[in-house]
């Protein structure tokens, strides 16, 4: 007889259990269907408590990254499954040797969020022309994946729902079982290409500051019982959260980073999000909760970066102006924003998510 099909399951450079291929792998793993599925994870703390929580079953399809079977695995699979890119499964070194392959496999790009806002640059044709499937969830954008990217027809698959909301509606209804005080609100701030040591990256920093040294925002935290807490992507110096804590005049305001964190976690407990380039807006709005686009730096950011959206349709429902947010915050202004909304379908089905 002949060995089962395999497939290879990965995110994050294997350094998280948390995202839409670790979803996806749960949901499939036990199937009994002629394919061994896989999942690659870095043995660290949080992979390592995510490991213990699995059974006896889920266990024995774990791969600790860079194993002598993490290689076996990876050679003799048959397709490979990514949430950012093919990293999140490739081995990276065998004892001291380092190791670099390139995709010659099927692979399946579950992505990381919803498109709408910043463009990304992977080409249909990418991976050595081994992108097999790539998963959009914003109903909209097709044709701009086809014109923009080069993606095939054949390539893209609407999945409505990415696979992680499942958790993430199951958090977000476990908090909100009770009734709390005062509001819990989330500040994600995401990457930018041209920060380093320039005027850009001075601003922008100004800007923030600004927002956080206000006395309008302190008074209403502390007025309301609120809880203001400032998240910085992974790529972010962890240096700038003590840069940012010397600005804020109340413990209120709280500072994490992302990479330290369980982001669905905060997702799901925060009920106001104030973003700026990020997907995590629609994992948001699918919650039906309502999202402070605030752009301090638009004209900036494309200097660097493309968008899937015309700038006048993102200046309608986004602030630019610390005063602005800071405004909409203790005016509790914000509402479920348009721009997420129309690009999410119509009607969020809870229980098929």
């Amino acid at each position: 007889m002949g060995r089962n099909f395999i497939w290879l399951f990965g995110e994050n450079l294997a350094a998280t259990s948390n995202n839409n291929s670790y979803y996806f792998w749960k949901q499939v793993v036990r199937r009994r269907d002629g394919i061994d599925k896989y999942i690659v994870l870095e043995k660290n703390a949080a992979n390592k408590e995510t490991y213990a929580s699995l059974s006896d079953k889920e266990k024995s399809f774990v791969v600790w990254k860079n194993t002598v079977k993490h290689f076996k695995i990876y050679l003799n699979a048959d397709m490979y499954f990514v949430s950012l890119s093919y990293k999140d499964i490739t081995p990276t070194k065998l004892g001291f040797f380092k190791t670099d392959f390139f995709i010659e496999k099927p692979l399946i790009y579950l992505q990381h969020g919803t498109l709408g806002i910043k463009a990304i640059e992977y080409k249909g044709y990418g991976y050595n022309n081994n992108m097999f499937r790539f998963l959009y969830y914003n109903k909209n954008i097709k044709p701009t994946l086809m014109d923009y990217n080069k993606f095939k027809d054949y390539q893209l698959y609407y999945g409505i729902y990415p696979p992680r909301y499942i958790e993430l509606v199951k958090r977000h209804k476990a908090y909100h079982a009770q009734p709390h005080n005062g509001k819990n609100i989330l500040w994600f701030m995401t990457w930018r290409e041209y920060l380093g040591d320039n005027y850009m990256t001075q601003m922008l920093m100004h800007q923030i500051k600004g927002v956080l040294s206000s006395q309008k925002l302190a008074d209403y935290l502390d007025k309301t019982n609120s809880v203001f807490t400032v998240c910085l992507h992974q790529f972010f110096d962890e240096e700038k959260i003590e840069e940012f804590k010397e600005c804020a005049k109340t413990d209120r305001i709280k500072f994490i980073h992302s990479h330290k964190t369980d982001v669905l976690d905060e997702l799901a407990k925060n009920d106001v999000l104030i973003t700026d380039y990020s997907s995590v807006g629609f994992d948001f709005t699918v919650l039906n909760k309502p999202v402070i686009l605030y752009q301090p730096d638009l004209k900036n950011y494309l200097a660097k970066r493309n968008l899937y959206c015309e700038v006048e349709e993102l200046e309608q429902c986004s602030y630019t102006k610390a005063r602005q947010l800071v405004d909409a915050i203790a005016g509790e202004t914000y509402t479920i924003n348009p721009f997420f909304k129309s690009r999410l379908p119509e009607e969020i089905d809870y229980d098929f998510i």
